[in-house]
């Protein structure tokens, strides 16, 4: 993706499907290292719309969304899309002035996850007094990552899990 970053191209699933394809070897063993890539997210991504037969939104409203009041909370498989009351991202440039800072992309798994302060709050209750998903999809996503040496980093399934 060298080249193409964040803002100044879009980027799409089935290019990133065409790039993992011509890989020819992985980075390291698995469990030897860890390295944070989002690539794995989109090929989930991939997987559970082939598997249900649904878009990831379709799947996502249906198994999570709607059953927890998430009324709010939508996957963006369109970034022109208009989004009713959406906040735009800026970034600041070194000068001082601010830029629009949103991703041109249709990638979803990943990123494109658009949801509100108050439906994160009723994600969050669903953690601590699981609903949905039961308390052993909590703690699933609450493992962290261990290697085969043993060592265990503060990455677990999409969140930092930070000992006491």
């Amino acid at each position: 993706m060298s080249g193409r970053p964040t803002g100044r191209a879009v980027h799409t699933v089935d290019e990133i499907l065409d790039l993992v394809g011509r890989m020819k070897e992985l980075n390291f063993k698995p469990g030897e290292e860890f390295l944070y890539n989002n690539t794995g997210y989109t090929l989930l991504g991939v997987v559970v719309a082939r598997v249900s037969g649904k878009t990831l939104d379709a799947f996502c409203q249906e198994r999570l969304f709607k059953p927890l009041g998430m009324t709010r909370t939508q996957w963006r498989d369109d970034f022109t899309e208009i989004v009713a009351d959406r906040a735009t991202a800026y970034g600041r440039k070194e000068s001082g002035t601010f830029f629009t800072n949103m991703s041109f992309t249709d990638v979803i798994g990943n990123g494109g996850l658009l949801t509100t302060v108050g439906d994160l709050l009723i994600w969050n209750e669903n953690l601590d007094n699981p609903r949905i998903g039961g308390r052993a999809l909590v703690e699933r996503l609450e493992t962290r990552g261990r290697l085969n040496d043993g060592f265990e980093n503060e990455y677990a399934l999409g969140l930092v899990v930070r000992l006491p």
